[in-house]
């Protein structure tokens, strides 16, 4: 009894063992599949694996591996194909062709080649049906009378299709030259013979157009329009000559009649404007001018803005007069506040500009001179404090003290001004510059918002300050702590 409960608990564990494993049992049987490169009943197999254990990291390997081999098989049948359809024995190619497409049926190429691969065996039945047999297994034609009529009229067509027009001429002439009366032969000689005149009157199209000879152009073009009244091309064609010549009326109808044609109406729009301004019609023009698509250099500033004024010459009128009254009272209401200052800011402003840009472009040091005549006119803190600055610049310490001392009461400019004044006294020696130092660094710590500093003035203040500590000499304790604070400050 002990030996069979033995028996029974052991054929159970090797039941349950065998139910907790059997995705790797079927991944065994599809190992065995893909070795024979059996790729239909591989992926069955891992389907029924996938849907037991979808995350198992065998399944997933092995679905790496199938799709591998499925590439390489699929490679495999595309080499094939390629060299049997060069070989021109499309039925093999074919077979080839559908294996890859059961592997990848998404895959564009393998289905444009199997399309084209079923086209030239069509082809071959069809050409089978008119007597000239084709031998599958090479592509060419085993009928001794190849080259009869039926089948070079046919090869002549076709090359007129592509545009061969000489080979197709000379195929037709050969046909002409077994028979005098061949109708077909001859309807196709005249096709092709139309199709070269036409040529010819295109390339001297081109030949005059490019030498500005319109008048022989469009003698051209109206030949080729009686033959070809629906050609898009050589409607727009004319209109263009038309437009050169100045026959606007005349280019505008065969615009029109190319927008009949669905012709895109964007690339029309250019010379659409051109025609429309020609007739004058500055309505119309100014429309197309204003369409988004129209390309922005079609017309320049001056000739959009007299068609503007031609379209709308009652706004035109009322703009300027509108421009002129503005102008005017501009005039008047400096005119009244030069008089109200009594002064001319004029010079002074116009002084105060030349020495900044001059402060700019070479040594602001220099301006020093200049800006304090401008300080003198003009009571402003900033002018002060830049002052200030370039007389430090030029070592005239007691006259900087005198500019930057108005600035202390700036809040925009009190912060920097206490710390280039703590600079300058501590230079003469004066105990007050603890005390700049200090001031600084309050008013920094007060949050207000600093003045424009133009690129010169941050170059003046960062030279002052290299220079104050390069010199030699007790310096105070708060000065590079005051610089740190208010070169933190924007």
């Amino acid at each position: 009894m002990l030996v069979l409960m033995v028996l029974l608990v052991c054929f159970t564990g090797e039941r349950c063992a065998w139910g907790e494993d059997l995705p790797g049992q079927i991944l065994g049987r599809a190992e065995r599949h893909l070795a024979a490169e059996d790729l239909a009943n591989a992926l069955n197999l891992l389907d029924q694996a996938r849907s037991l254990a979808p995350r198992d990291p065998r399944v997933i390997a092995f679905l790496n591996r199938w799709n591998l081999a499925r590439d390489k098989k699929i490679s495999a049948h595309k080499r094939s194909a390629e060299f049997l359809l060069l070989s021109r024995r499309y039925d093999e190619a074919a077979k080839e062709l559908l294996a890859a497409e059961a592997l990848a049926p998404d895959d564009g190429e393998i289905r444009e080649k199997l399309a084209t691969t079923r086209q030239a065996l069509r082809l071959m039945e069809k050409h089978q049906e008119s007597g000239i047999w084709v031998d599958p297994a090479t592509g060419r034609a085993a009928d001794p009378d190849l080259y009869d009529a039926l089948s070079l009229l046919r090869r002549a067509r076709d090359a007129k299709n592509r545009g061969d027009l000489p080979l197709a001429l000379d195929l037709v002439e050969r046909v002409l030259a077994r028979e005098k009366i061949n109708a077909e032969a001859s309807n196709l000689k005249s096709e092709i013979l139309e199709i070269q005149h036409e040529f010819e009157l295109l390339a001297d199209l081109e030949a005059d157009t490019k030498s500005g000879r319109f008048f022989e152009a469009l003698q051209r073009l109206d030949a080729l329009l009686r033959a070809n009244p629906a050609s898009l091309d050589l409607r727009l064609r004319r209109g263009n000559v038309l437009l050169r010549l100045g026959r606007y009326a005349e280019s505008l109808r065969d615009f029109e009649k190319a927008l009949e044609f669905n012709a895109t109406p964007t690339p029309l729009l250019p010379a659409l404007a051109r025609v429309y301004a020609g007739l004058r019609r500055p309505v119309e023009t100014l429309s197309i001018l204003d369409d988004p698509r129209h390309p922005r250099n079609g017309m320049n500033t001056e000739q959009y803005m007299k068609t503007w004024f031609s379209a709308f010459p009652g706004a035109s009128a009322g703009l300027f007069i509108a421009l002129m009254i503005l102008v005017g009272g501009v005039v008047g209401m400096f005119r009244m506040l030069d008089a109200l200052i009594e002064r001319c800011p004029g010079k002074v402003l116009l002084g105060a500009l030349k020495t900044l840009l001059l402060c700019f472009v070479s040594e602001p040091a220099e301006q020093a001179p200049a800006m304090r005549a401008i300080s003198g006119k003009i009571d402003h803190p900033w002018l002060y404090y830049c002052t200030g600055l370039m007389l430090i610049a030029r070592d005239e310490l007691d006259a900087a003290q005198k500019y930057l001392i108005p600035c202390l009461d700036s809040p925009t400019h009190a912060a920097r001004a206490f710390f280039f004044l703590g600079i300058v006294r501590a230079r003469l020696g004066q105990k007050m510059a603890d005390h700049d130092f200090q001031k600084s660094i309050i008013e920094a710590l007060n949050g207000t918002p600093g003045t424009w500093r133009p690129g010169f003035m941050v170059r003046l203040e960062e030279r002052i300050t290299q220079a104050y500590r390069e010199t030699p000499g007790n310096r105070s304790i708060f000065a590079d702590l005051a610089h740190e604070i208010i070169t933190s400050v924007p």
